[in-house]
């Protein structure tokens, strides 16, 4: 049958459950082939006449599922699932060994106590994880995102827009979830430094951060980190570089370098009262500019390498071609 009809099929079948898919396909293609029978024609444009007739594929599966309404609806719920285990498998385990082997260490309470301790901070994470990415996924569903982002925005339904039954992503899974690790971890340490101190002096627990960047900086280096965090998301229910993902990734980049350069140049970093006792156990000044230095120049080297990385992939996307693979519609 016409490779526009088994496109249209794929972007119907592909919404819904696995166990309706046969038969949805197999009455979709008796549908469309009844339809052209009927006017007795079967070139392209009478099937592009029959295909709008049958409307907008995913109208089309919100009807076969009984037109429930969904927290993250079909188009978007088999990529929120599998990035969502992906990181909870990535993400969970690596916090969890890390706080045991923390609490372990350092728990006065004894071993019961740490393991308790490392236990909760891992399922403390795991539902800010959820949270987090279920968030970014519901806004995008109730903002009508996913049809703009797989049909493009402004655009009324046409068939000539409907996608391959395949297509190769140029934002994969892996490099999304690997994306939202990081950040989570970046997210965990700066939140949990705040509990975690490097000395336990006389007058009290010694932090290496002084805890008057909390006025204002580390609020902010929250905020741009979970804005960084749904910008991944974006990228990866679109899949591929588009000109607004770019300025997006870009204005993340930019304040969060600019961030760092301003907190590293007017503000004190290092807390005042670490470096005292830093000094007070090794007889030395603790090297403030020998950290800053490099820190600086690694955050100024990955915002560039990534700038020019997304306008790299943007500018070459129109020469990629898109690949079938194994994946196939069913077939009566």
């Amino acid at each position: 049958m016409n490779d526009l009809v088994d496109r249209n099929i794929w972007a119907v079948v592909k919404r819904l459950p696995a166990e309706l898919r046969d038969d949805v396909a197999d009455e979709l293609r008796t549908t469309v082939a009844d339809m052209l029978e009927e006017r007795g024609a079967e070139g392209d444009a009478s099937v592009r006449d029959v295909l709008l007739e049958l409307g907008d594929p995913a109208e089309l599966a919100l009807g076969y599922t009984g037109g429930r309404r969904y927290l993250i609806g079909p188009d978007l719920y088999p990529m929120y699932s599998r990035l969502l285990k992906l990181l909870l498998l990535i993400v969970v385990p690596i916090v969890l060994t890390v706080r045991l082997l923390e609490e372990l260490w350092t728990a006065a309470g004894g071993r019961i106590s740490g393991i308790l301790e490392g236990v909760g901070a891992a399922f403390n994470v795991g539902v800010m994880i959820a949270f987090w990415v279920t968030l970014a996924f519901f806004i995008i569903e109730r903002s009508g995102g996913s049809r703009e982002i797989l049909r493009g925005r402004g655009r009324s339904w046409d068939p000539a827009s409907l996608p391959s039954v395949a297509t190769r992503r140029r934002i994969t899974l892996g490099e999304t979830a690997g994306s939202l690790a990081l950040l989570t971890l970046l997210l965990v340490a700066v939140v949990g430094e705040r509990g975690h101190p490097v000395f336990h002096e006389a007058g009290g627990p010694v932090f290496f951060l002084d805890h008057e960047l909390w006025s204002g900086w580390m609020q902010a280096l929250i905020a741009i980190v979970v804005a960084s965090m749904a910008l991944e998301v974006w990228k990866y229910v679109s899949g591929h570089w588009t000109a607004p993902l770019v300025v997006a990734n870009v204005a993340v980049d930019v304040l969060f370098a600019g961030l760092v350069v301003a907190a590293l140049a007017t503000q004190q970093v290092v807390d005042p009262a670490f470096l005292a006792a830093f000094r007070e156990r090794t007889g030395d000044a603790f090297p403030v500019g020998l950290v800053g230095g490099p820190v600086l120049a690694f955050v100024i080297g990955i915002t560039l390498w990534d700038v020019i990385e997304c306008l790299y992939k943007y500018l070459a996307r129109p020469r990629l071609k898109p690949l079938r693979d194994s994946g196939t519609i069913p077939r009566s």
